[in-house]
């Protein structure tokens, strides 16, 4: 069918408790879906969307009844091509991302990351949340662009357009590529946000870039002989400021760790 937009807008949706019942379920692709200002409670997802959909979330209330280790989850996708942009919304529940993107824009402008549900016995992700590199993307495609001048108080005293992902606590098994004036903040005690690789980069730098990183332990696990690095600024001009970081790595067979033109801040 053709592409279609759906609204629900003030809803308010419940189901009983630790049942497979779903809040809102969208099995259709190529729809756009805008939810707003609803308060929306599943048994065990409470939005699923497992089609090729954009989807756009206004300051909602999102819950879901099931415990997050029996499957349940607050937000649910499982197609490569969907997309989730929330924006203000609260959650109560687990962000299962089994695939495609969500992303997450505060009222003020931030970005917010979180991960899935985490066996802290086992200390294993159980599925995956939200992608910080997601967040940074989605920070670099703003308007006004990162970067971009503008004028502040004072006379002919300019500073520039800067966005912030904050990363709450766990484990992200990710490879991550910074972008110009995003900066990633590790939300939580130290040593509670880690960007975890093996085998591979765990943070890219493929421009002139100007951003700022801070409270995150990155960590390298390298068995393969390769020229693995954790910070990796691949012959660029890039000014990075590194506040409370730490760099964990097991390597071996010659890779190494390397970072260039970085700032480190107390």
């Amino acid at each position: 069918t053709a592409a279609r937009t759906i609204r629900i807008r003030n809803v308010h949706i419940t189901s009983d408790t630790d049942t497979n019942e779903f809040g809102v379920y969208i099995q259709q692709a190529n729809k756009t879906v805008y939810i707003e200002e609803c308060w929306i409670q599943g048994g065990d997802f409470s939005i699923a969307i497992i089609e090729d959909i954009d989807v756009f979330m206004f300051h909602n209330h999102v819950e879901v009844n099931a415990r997050p280790l029996s499957g349940g989850a607050a937000i649910f996708t499982n197609d490569a091509d969907a997309v989730i942009r929330m924006h203000g919304d609260t959650v109560d529940g687990v962000i299962y991302r089994n695939a495609g993107v969500i992303t997450y824009k505060n009222n003020s402008g931030q970005y917010e990351v979180w991960q899935g549900a985490y066996d802290s016995v086992a200390a294993t992700t159980i599925h995956n949340g939200m992608s910080i590199q997601d967040a940074i993307t989605a920070a670099a495609a703003e308007t006004p662009a990162p970067g971009t001048a503008i004028q502040v108080p004072g006379p002919i005293v300019y500073g520039y357009i800067t966005y912030t992902v904050l990363i709450h606590p766990g484990l992200y098994d990710e490879s991550v590529a910074l972008a110009h004036y995003v900066n990633l903040k590790g939300v939580g005690p130290p040593g509670s946000v880690v960007v975890h690789q093996r085998n591979a980069t765990v943070v890219g730098i493929d421009g002139n870039y100007t951003t700022e990183v801070q409270n995150i332990t990155f960590r390298l696990t390298a068995d393969d002989g390769g020229l693995d690095r954790i910070f990796w600024d691949r012959g660029n001009d890039a000014t990075i400021k590194l506040r409370d970081i730490v760099f964990e790595a097991a390597v071996s067979g010659g890779s190494i760790i390397n970072s260039y033109v970085t700032e480190w801040c107390n």
